[in-house]
Formats: C-alpha cells, structure tokens, sequence
C-alpha cells in the first residue's frame, strides 16, 4: 500500500492536537480526521478510511478514549495508540482489555511517536494478513450416506447438486 497514511486523532487539547497534526504532515502522513470528544470520533470514523488512530484517553465529553477503543475493537478493524498522560496502574488496567496496537505517555519526542505509529500499522496489517492466510485453508464437510467427507474449498471445480 503506497501513498500517505491515513491517521486520525482524538484529542481534546487543542493545542496538544494542532501540534500532533503539525509533526504527523510533515512527516507524510495525512490527517483524515481530528477531534475532541469520543463520540463525534466514533460517529466519523463510521465514514472514513483510515490507516491509525491516535487517542487520547481522557476527553471532553459524556465518553473518554477507552470507551472509543472498545468501539473501535467490537465494531472496525483499525488499529490504535494510546497517547496519554497517565500512566498509573488504574489507568493501565483499564485499558489494557481493548488490546491497543501501541501506548505513548506525554510528551512524548517525535521520533518515538513515527516509529510507534508504524510499528503499529505495520504489526496490524501483518497480523491481519496472517489470519487471511489461516482462512484460505478453509474446509467444508459433505455428507456421503452414513461417512463425511472433507473438502477444501479450495479445490472445489464446481457444484452439482
């Protein structure tokens, strides 16, 4: 896959979001989305294509980040990082069930935050692309009187029934 990454960004600062929309054009990638609340996030990110999206855990609103990443797990096959400034163990614990794809503690430098974010996408669409492989192996059972028969589907010519 050629061309910018597509990243979003979840931050309520505004002054913490222009500056992390600064580092991530100049380094060519391209901001398809950046807001401050967890819910218009979500409501976006319905409609978009994106590579990776970058969350701050506490933000203005009803909802913080972790409800947007579980969002985000149950619902999109997107990866995202965790760009925070806590980093107690509460913090860790609540997090630590919607797998995220990487954690930054603020502040952070910038090459940590570009090499986090490929490291990401790149883990993500490696692990993806592993399970695709696992289910181009795929099998299904025909019934033949009283025995099952096993068949990869992948060698099936035609069916007639």
């Amino acid at each position: 896959m050629g061309g910018k990454k597509k990243v979003y960004i979840i931050e309520d600062n505004g002054l913490n979001r222009a500056s992390l929309e600064s580092i991530l054009i100049v380094n060519n990638f391209e901001i398809v989305g950046s807001t401050s609340t967890a819910e218009s996030a979500w409501e976006e990110l319905q409609l978009i294509t994106v590579d990776i999206v970058l969350i701050d855990i506490h933000l203005a609103g009803e909802e913080d980040g972790v409800w947007l990443a579980e969002k985000i797990r149950a619902h999109k096959n997107l990866p995202f990082i965790y760009l925070t400034a806590y980093g107690d163990a509460k913090t860790i614990e609540k997090i630590k069930n919607t797998k995220p794809n990487g954690y930054l503690m603020k502040p952070y430098n910038t090459p940590t935050l570009l090499t986090t974010i490929q490291i990401a996408i790149d883990s993500f669409r490696n692990y993806n692309s592993s399970l695709e492989d696992k289910n181009e192996e795929k099998i299904i059972y025909i019934k033949d009187k009283y025995t099952r028969i096993k068949i990869k589907i992948s060698e099936i010519e035609y069916i007639k029934s």
